[in-house]
């Protein structure tokens, strides 16, 4: 068996959904009698693990430079640490090329295993990380589409979407007109601006734009004016909130990016009665069954966008956030997804 001392590794320079993720999956198996420890770079991250799991957190020295530098000084020390673990879980790909580095474990080799939750660019990334994996024991990925960039070494990898604190379920909101939004970063990737142009021939719907703002000033205003141009009032752009209300005031939530590597805050909607209309591409994708539990479009057409829309605001909504929170307790539950997360390390 190689799961009863694993130990996390994160360069996360904070707390985001991945590692909030982290920290439900290592209480749940603290809780399983799994001794857990973490290796990581930031003190609020270190922090957080401390206060959620009540074990240890063990910062790691960063050297300046080329990020291989920085990689090859994680992995010194990640050695270090190795006679205490039976398994190694991988919480950054970037770590992914050390795993097939020769060198001496004390008391012999852990198991490496990655927890994939990125979407890399097609190219070298994709091939390092093909590569990397065939020194690996597992990698978990977050989703098909997020697996699928594993070239070559498809055997190895096993699919669990991610463990959440129950959410309260909400029911549906009183409120004419509706409110649909982006959440999260507010960036180019995330592509907001395939909701401000779908929405601009949908009567009875205001856009909402709520996450933190990464992608500069310049950025923040033109699309503060593209939205105001094309809704007026319709629309809103807003700061980010703390996790547990950043669904607040929301009827629908839409996923403009085709490439997300799963969508946590989809399954955060579905267990809080909120709709998610997802692309027909990318790890979201998979969270959906059209109609049953949220909505499809065609990835990155504005006009299939505002069809469904349209076709949300005519259907029966109460009905499909029930079903989509029955869907999203069986695949969140903390206790079940650790059991599984170890059986896949085991694998």
């Amino acid at each position: 068996m190689s799961d009863k001392r694993i130990v996390f590794v994160s360069l996360a320079p904070g707390i985001w959904g991945a590692e909030r993720s982290m920290l439900t999956l290592a209480s749940a198996l603290v809780e399983d009698d799994v001794e857990v420890a973490l290796l990581c770079t930031e003190e609020s991250v270190a922090t957080a693990w401390e206060e959620a799991t009540g074990t240890p957190a063990h910062l790691l020295a960063t050297d300046g430079g080329a990020r291989w530098k920085q990689v090859t000084g994680v992995w010194r020390q990640i050695s270090r640490f190795a006679s205490r673990a039976d398994t190694i879980v991988l919480f950054s790909y970037v770590l992914a090329p050390g795993a097939i580095t020769p060198r001496r474990w004390p008391n012999g080799r852990p198991s490496i295993v990655l927890d994939l939750h990125d979407t890399l660019t097609p190219g070298f990334g994709r091939l390092a990380l093909s590569a990397s994996a065939r020194g690996m024991r597992r990698v978990i990925s977050v989703s098909r589409f997020t697996g699928g960039q594993v070239i070559g070494s498809q055997s190895r990898v096993s699919v669990l979407t991610r463990p959440i604190a129950p959410l309260p379920f909400r029911g549906r909101r009183e409120s004419a007109p509706m409110v649909v939004a982006v959440l999260g970063r507010v960036t180019p990737e995330k592509r907001p601006e395939l909701l401000i142009d779908a929405v601009r021939d949908v009567q009875g719907l205001d856009v909402l734009i709520r996450g933190e703002y990464l992608a500069g000033e310049e950025y923040t205003r033109e699309l503060q004016a593209r939205g105001e141009r094309a809704l007026g009032s319709r629309f809103r752009l807003e700061g980010p909130r703390p996790w547990e209300r950043a669904l607040d005031g929301i009827d629908l939530l839409v996923v403009a990016n085709a490439n997300e590597p799963m969508g946590r805050t989809v399954l955060e909607a579905q267990l809080s009665g909120v709709i998610a209309i997802v692309p027909d591409r990318g790890g979201s994708s998979e969270l959906v069954r059209p109609g049953e539990t949220g909505f499809r479009y065609e990835a990155g057409s504005s006009d299939s966008l505002a069809n469904v829309l349209r076709e949300a605001l005519r259907s029966d909504l109460t009905s499909i956030a029930e079903g989509a929170r029955a869907d999203a307790l069986l695949v969140t539950d903390a206790s079940r997804y650790a059991r599984a997360y170890r059986t896949a390390i085991n694998a």
